[in-house]
């Protein structure tokens, strides 16, 4: 089960939000570093090994399932926008970078 996040910077809202409330400080760039990695690790090596995955969108209250699949399920997309997102981040993120 994958959770993901529209931004980096939502992941960063939320640890402040933690703080506020008594949990623990994670610092801003190893946040934005396991937002990237996470990402990166999601096609290249959770996806392969599971029997069965599914990433949702939590970028929001109302949570939405982006896609599924596994080693013998067929790959279900439904939202095609964000799944190819985040199939393309790594490149796309490197684009607005340099």
């Amino acid at each position: 089960m994958f959770f993901w996040l529209s931004l980096p910077n939502l992941a960063v809202e939320r640890v402040k939000m933690r703080v506020a409330s008594g949990g623990h400080n994670i610092e801003e760039k190893t946040i934005r570093r396991r937002y990237d990695i996470g990402i990166k690790n999601l096609f290249s090596l959770y996806i392969p090994l599971c029997e069965y995955w599914i990433i949702i969108n939590n970028s929001s209250i109302e949570k939405e399932m982006i896609a599924e699949g596994g080693k013998n399920i067929e790959t279900t997309i439904f939202n095609t926008t964000i799944y190819n997102k985040l199939l393309n981040y790594e490149r796309t993120r490197d684009q607005t970078t340099t």
